[in-house]
């Protein structure tokens, strides 16, 4: 007795299947070399990006190291002429370009700072010190700047003592005392320092219109 059994369709499945197989293996080496050539773009523009923001950090540097020479030399004669001045306004005007001429030299500094930071090169010079040097600092200089502007500027004194970098501390706050004057136009701004948790922190306060919550996180984006 013989008996015969169809196979034909274990057969057309069996193609099937490795069609199938055939097919999905061309697609992975397809999505392979797609993502291959992704991946060379990305270091392409991460090479690039990396070539301008040092290319960014160094002309920040040779700009600010060049413009830092002539403010030196104006502060000088702004000095030398509130020395010599025989009138109070003129001792005055040569104060308040001092002042000025100072501002932009903390400015460039900041710039300084920043070509520094992104090369690497950022000295840090952590010590002990009193944090009430840097706030009478700040109160001085801006005290001037409340009354020009009518603002009420409180600075609240401080026996703390903290380890931090006081120079750059100084820009951190002074930067945030420059945002308070700024958006607080004939308003109140305070300076002040607790401790919380056994650590210190430096506060800035103002009754300006604040920054809406759905855009508070841009404040951390470059620029």
């Amino acid at each position: 007795v013989m008996s015969f059994t169809d196979i034909t369709v274990f057969r057309d499945a069996e193609q099937a299947l490795k069609d199938a197989n055939e097919t999905l293996e061309e697609r992975v080496r397809a999505r392979t070399r797609e993502l291959e050539q992704l991946n060379k773009q990305l270091v392409a523009a991460t090479q690039r990006s990396d070539l301008e923001s040092k290319s960014k950090s160094r002309f920040l540097a040779a700009v600010s190291h060049d413009l830092m020479q002539p403010l030196n030399a104006a502060r000088l004669f702004a000095s030398s002429l509130s020395e010599v001045a025989k009138d109070s306004e003129t001792r005055k005007l040569s104060a308040h370009i001092e002042s000025a001429l100072g501002a932009a030299e903390d400015l460039i500094g900041d710039l300084l700072d920043i070509s520094r930071l992104e090369s690497g090169k950022l000295e840090v010079n952590v010590h002990g010190f009193a944090v009430n040097d840097v706030l009478a600092n700040l109160n001085a200089e801006f005290s001037a700047v409340a009354k020009q502007q009518g603002i009420e500027f409180t600075m609240i004194p401080s026996s703390l003592m903290v380890k931090s970098d006081p120079k750059l501390l100084r820009r951190v706050v002074q930067n945030f005392l420059t945002n308070a004057f700024r958006y607080s136009p004939n308003g109140k701004v305070a300076l002040g320092v607790r401790r919380v948790q056994g650590r210190v922190r430096i506060d800035v306060w103002d009754n300006g219109m604040g920054i809406e919550e759905e855009k508070q996180q841009e404040i951390f984006e470059e620029f």
